[in-house]
């Protein structure tokens, strides 16, 4: 959405940051929804269910609106590529798409797109998801020499506002509540606006030259934001006027941690995920905290970028992530809120798995592959596979026998069900692992 990890500068200038390829962490089924060169920016948008754009590098935006199943490409020739984009959040039909010629528009939801003959040499676009007539957009007359500009428009892009000089703000952090207020960092800064972008404070800044990469407010309660960066993680309370450390247990795990991306859980306070990358390849990926910070667990185990989400319940996540020498969209429903039945976090005897079913959603019938290791109860596991309603009550048995070590695919028919979301679980010996699945009618 906001374009935070690979500005289109990099592109002009040829730097190659680092290239690692993806491993799938098996606890958590995860589908690669697109694959392509370079994905410079993401949008989903959030009150139309399934639909997601990718603004890449010469392809202009790709756009998907059935959870990233099937894909359709502008033919919009953007001549330098695409940095950033954005939506209108009152009116999907309207986007804005930063390019290297000049700021471009949609007005059908992104099919479409033209140049609007406004602002040469656009980096970054973000419009107000709560006051959609606010926009920043931040510029050059030059991408390498500059002059940069910040560009600010408060009447839709009718007319813009221009503040000449170094002004970069990136991924700027609206106020529900009061449109004059919006946070952002730059470099090693975090900053505040009172005046709708006008000028802009300093509110906490790094000494040591650490690098702000990732900024979130809490929408429940804007007082709330956290930041982090290179080896930097923290939380303020109060709109910035005091600033806490909240790494301590992300160090443990990963002592040269690099925040690149958060996303906040909006009805969970404290619940929030993390995209973490370093150069160095060590322990890099996708990480989900349900304390605040005081524990962590490992959902994707590769460099993450961008992580956004629609509202939908349960939600689906979509991250970019990188995959030897590519960028990936990634998929995954944020299954962590189970209710009816207990949840058993990743405790897996080596080798046993439980895929996610597919399709997923699903109409009418889906299928659920599972594998039974070797060496387990002499090579053979009595295995049990049923499927709950979201109250935790059965809905079927699919499997309940002993099975010999391999792999096993079984139909799950549920014609005669309402749709809504189910759980299945496998249990085999001690492995209990449970997923979610969503029936679509």
């Amino acid at each position: 959405m906001k374009g935070n990890y690979k500005p289109l500068w990099v592109f002009y200038i040829g730097i190659l940051l680092f290239h690692i390829s993806v491993t799938q962490i098996k606890a958590q089924a995860i589908d690669t929804i697109y694959s392509t060169d370079e994905i410079f920016a993401m949008e989903v948008l959030r009150y139309n269910p399934g639909n997601i754009l990718l603004a890449a590098t010469f392809s202009c935006v790709s756009k998907s609106t059935d959870y990233g199943v099937t894909w359709t490409t502008s033919n919009f020739d953007t001549l330098i590529g695409c940095s950033d984009i954005s939506f209108n959040t009152e009116n999907s039909n309207i986007g804005l798409l930063a390019t290297g010629v000049a700021l471009s528009k949609t007005t059908d939801g992104g099919t479409n797109w033209f140049y609007t003959n406004q602002l040469d040499y656009t980096f970054f676009v973000n419009i107000n998801p709560y006051f959609p007539d606010i926009i920043f957009v931040w510029g050059a007359e030059d991408p390498l020499l500059g002059p940069f500009h910040f560009y600010r428009s408060l009447d839709s892009g009718v007319t813009w506002l221009d503040s000449l000089g170094d002004l970069r703000v990136f991924e700027p952090q609206f106020h529900p509540d009061n449109s004059n207020v919006a946070y952002a960092h730059k470099s090693t800064k975090i900053l505040k606006t009172t005046d709708t972008g006008e000028t802009w404070s300093v509110i906490w800044g790094s000494g040591n030259n650490l690098m702000i990469e990732a900024i979130r407010i809490y929408p429940n309660n804007p007082d709330v934001l956290y930041f982090g960066g290179d080896g930097i993680f923290y939380k303020t309370t109060d709109g910035g006027l005091q600033w806490n450390g909240i790494d301590s247990a992300l160090k443990v795990i990963e002592p040269d941690y690099h925040i690149s991306c958060l996303l906040v859980d909006e009805d969970i306070y404290g619940r929030l995920y993390i995209g973490l990358r370093n150069l160095g390849n060590t322990k890099t990926g996708l990480y989900l905290t349900e304390d605040d910070g005081k524990s962590w667990k490992q959902i994707y185990n590769e460099a993450i970028f961008d992580i956004e989400a629609d509202s939908e319940s349960p939600r689906n996540i979509y991250c970019v992530a990188d995959d030897n020498y590519k960028n990936i969209a990634i998929r995954l429903l944020d299954t962590f809120h189970v209710t009816g039945i207990n949840e058993v976090k990743d405790i897996q005897p080596d080798g046993y798995y439980l895929y996610q079913n597919y399709p997923n959603p699903f109409n009418s019938s889906t299928k659920i592959k599972f594998e039974i290791p070797g060496q387990a109860r002499n090579d053979i596991a009595f295995v049990i596979l049923k499927v709950y309603d979201i109250l935790g009550r059965e809905v079927a048995t699919l499997v309940k026998e002993e099975k010999p070590t391999g792999e096993y695919e079984v139909e799950f028919n549920a014609s005669k069900i309402p749709g809504g979301v189910y759980f299945y679980q496998l249990k085999a010996g001690s492995f209990i692992q449970t997923k979610k699945m969503i029936l679509l009618k």
